[in-house]
């Protein structure tokens, strides 16, 4: 009888030493998850910033096809000059997923200023960050607005008639950084119908890629809607262009 307490006493030992043993091991191997878990959504990121460069690349060089064709020497030279700096820039920044905004906004001002040589005198642009965002400690993915900026130009401004404006604005949301990409084109409707006489199948490579990159910053996004669209209509109720709000989280993870 004088055994049974011992006994007793080395069994709660045993099943306790075994449950701290189970407990560490359980939360080492919930780390290591937790771990991979990070490294593989860091490489998916760098794999997504990685396809962004080609798609924007192709796009540049179509236009500088575009001018030797049609033999304007002179601004084919032109936006070659410009090209290879905005080249030189994403060569810069090609080890980074995220950069200060001054930089986005730099990044944005020059592929602008290529677009502007393409359509002439007939766009004109602004990219702007407002009053309370502080553009050299702030930081957004690099390039994720630049397809919508594209989206824009493509689809909305290029079969307009007339001047066509664009407006790229960086403003303080809270929680958020918000831009908002402005254009008076031909407004949604009318896009979708040229698109589906023209390109019925095409899917934006951009626009799928850029779609994967918010999804990544929004793994628990709670119903919260990243990209907001609304359509403009000017006073007589025709259509007079499309703004489109991007919501960048401040802190990314």
């Amino acid at each position: 009888m004088s055994g049974t307490p011992l006994f007793l006493a080395i069994a709660l030992l045993f099943f306790a030493v075994t449950a701290l043993l189970l407990f560490f091991q359980n939360r080492q191997a919930r780390a290591e998850k937790k771990e991979a878990e990070a490294i593989n959504q860091e490489l998916e990121k760098r794999l997504l910033r990685a396809q962004v460069n080609p798609h924007f690349l192709f796009n540049a060089l179509s236009s500088i096809q575009h001018f030797i064709t049609t033999n304007d020497k002179v601004s084919a030279l032109k936006y070659l000059s410009k090209f290879s700096m905005l080249l030189r820039q994403m060569l810069e920044q090609s080890t980074h997923i995220q950069v200060v905004l001054a930089e986005e906004i730099k990044l944005l001002n020059n592929y602008l200023e290529l677009e502007a040589l393409r359509f002439g005198p007939k766009f004109s642009f602004s990219v702007e960050a407002g009053s309370g965002v502080d553009i050299y400690n702030t930081e957004v993915p690099i390039l994720l607005v630049q397809p919508y900026v594209e989206n824009a130009i493509l689809h909305g401004l290029s079969p307009k008639q007339g001047e066509g404006r664009l407006t790229v604005l960086f403003t303080d949301a809270g929680a958020h950084t918000a831009c908002t990409i402005r254009d008076n084109g031909i407004g949604r409707r009318a896009s979708e119908a040229l698109k589906t006489a023209h390109h019925p199948k095409r899917i934006s490579r951009g626009m799928a890629i850029t779609e994967k990159r918010l999804a990544m910053l929004y793994p628990n996004a709670a119903g919260f809607i990243p990209v907001q669209i609304r359509d403009l209509y000017d006073e007589t109720g025709e259509a007079a262009g499309t703004e489109v709000s991007v919501f960048i989280p401040k802190t990314l993870k």
